[in-house]
C-alpha cells in the first residue's frame, strides 16, 4: 500500500475512534514522512483524542513549523495548550487568530482561557463583543450567565438565562441554573421543597438535572438514601453522564455500601484516571471488602489504557504489597 493510501487509512481509524490501530499507522509513517505536516497535525490531533497532550503539542509544533496551519490546526493547538494549563500562550494563539477577523469559535475558545484564569472582566468584554455582531448564541449566554455568577451579579445572570429560555423553553439546562439562583443561600430544606414542588409539574419531571440538584440537597443535609434515589433517577434519565455517576458512587460511600461503590465507580476511572477523589473511593472500597485482587486487575487496566500515567505504576506496587497475587506490573 502506497503512502497516500496509508495515510487516509490511518486518518479514517482516527475518526472511528480506532485510536490504537491508526496510532501504528501513524507512527510507521513518521518513518517514510517524518517531515509531512499534514502527518504530523493528524498524528497530534490523534494524540489529543488519546488525551496525550504532550506528544499532541510536540506534533503540531512540529506542523507549524514546517508549513502555515490553517484554523483547525491552530485551535487545536490551542485547545491543548490549555489542557496543558498553558494559558498564557493558549491565549497568544487565540488572539493572533482573531486579528484577521471575527470568528465566533475562536472568541468562545478565548473566552474560556480568560474564565480559567479569572479574568473575567476580559471575558465580559469578550461577551460583549460576540453580542455586538451576532444577536443571539446560546454558548455564549451559558457562559455569560456562569460569569455573572461568579461575580454575585445575580439578577443580570438570570436575565440572561430567561433569554436562553424564552428562546427554548424546554432548554433543562438554563431552567436549572435559574433555579439554583433562586434557590442561592436558602437553607437545604428549603431547597427541597421548592425542588420537589417543581418535580411534580410533569414538564419538569424528566429534569435529569433537577434530580441532581435534589439529591445534593438531601446528601447535605445527611440523607444519603434520598440523595441515593434522586440520583438513580437523574442516571435513569441521562445515563451517560459522568458527574452524576461520581456523585452516586459518592453517595454508597457515605452510606457505606462498598459493593455499590466499586460497581459505579470502577467506570468513572477508567474514563478519567486523573480524578483522586474517585480513586480514593475506589481503593478504600476494594480495601473494605478485601478484594485488592481486583483493584490490582483495574489498575493493571488502566496502565494499559493510560501508560503515560506514571503516578498509576507507584500505586500498583503499593496494592501490590498490600495483596497477593501473581499479576505482574509492568515497568513504566
Amino acid at each position: 500500500m502506497d503512502y497516500t493510501k496509508k495515510l487516509n487509512e490511518a486518518i479514517q481509524l482516527k475518526n472511528n475512534r480506532k485510536l490504537n490501530e491508526a496510532l501504528v499507522i501513524f507512527l510507521e509513517l513518521m518513518d517514510e514522512q517524518p517531515q509531512d505536516d499534514y502527518l504530523l497535525s493528524n498524528l497530534g490531533h490523534l494524540y489529543f483524542k488519546m488525551n496525550d497532550y504532550k506528544n499532541s503539542l510536540i506534533m503540531l509544533e512540529r506542523a507549524c513549523g514546517i508549513k502555515k496551519q490553517g484554523e483547525f490546526v491552530l485551535k487545536l493547538k490551542a485547545d491543548v495548550l490549555m489542557r496543558l494549563g498553558r494559558m498564557d500562550e493558549a491565549e497568544t494563539v487565540l488572539l493572533s487568530m482573531l486579528t484577521k477577523g471575527f470568528n465566533l469559535d475562536v472568541i468562545k475558545r478565548l473566552i474560556k482561557c480568560l474564565v480559567e484564569q479569572k479574568r473575567f472582566g476580559d471575558a465580559l468584554n469578550q461577551i460583549n463583543r460576540v453580542l455586538q455582531v451576532i444577536e443571539y448564541d446560546r454558548d455564549t449566554e451559558i457562559t455569560h450567565g456562569e460569569i455573572l455568577v461568579k461575580s454575585g451579579r445575580f439578577d443580570e445572570a438570570s436575565d440572561c438565562f430567561k433569554r436562553i429560555i424564552k428562546r427554548n423553553p424546554s432548554d433543562e439546562f438554563a431552567y436549572l441554573r435559574l433555579i439554583m439562583i433562586k434557590l442561592e443561600h436558602k437553607p437545604q430544606e428549603e431547597v427541597i421543597e421548592e425542588l420537589r414542588g417543581i418535580l411534580k409539574i410533569p414538564s419538569r419531571s424528566a429534569n435529569a438535572y433537577l434530580h441532581d440538584l435534589l439529591a445534593r440537597a438531601y446528601k447535605e443535609i445527611g440523607r444519603y438514601e434520598d440523595a441515593l434515589r434522586e440520583y438513580q433517577e437523574s442516571l435513569r434519565l441521562k445515563p451517560d453522564n459522568p458527574f452524576t455517576r461520581k456523585q452516586l458512587g459518592f453517595c454508597y460511600a457515605k452510606m457505606k455500601d462498598y459493593d455499590g461503590v466499586i460497581r459505579t465507580l470502577s467506570c468513572c476511572l477508567l474514563n478519567d484516571p486523573d480524578d483522586t477523589f474517585v480513586r480514593a473511593s475506589l481503593l478504600s472500597a476494594y480495601r473494605h471488602t478485601k478484594r485488592l485482587d481486583e483493584a490490582v486487575k483495574l489498575l493493571t487496566e488502566l496502565i494499559n489504557k493510560y501508560p503515560d500515567k506514571k503516578n498509576l505504576f507507584g500505586i500498583m506496587r503499593k496494592l501490590k504489597k498490600e495483596c497477593s497475587t501473581d499479576i505482574p506490573v509492568c515497568a513504566p
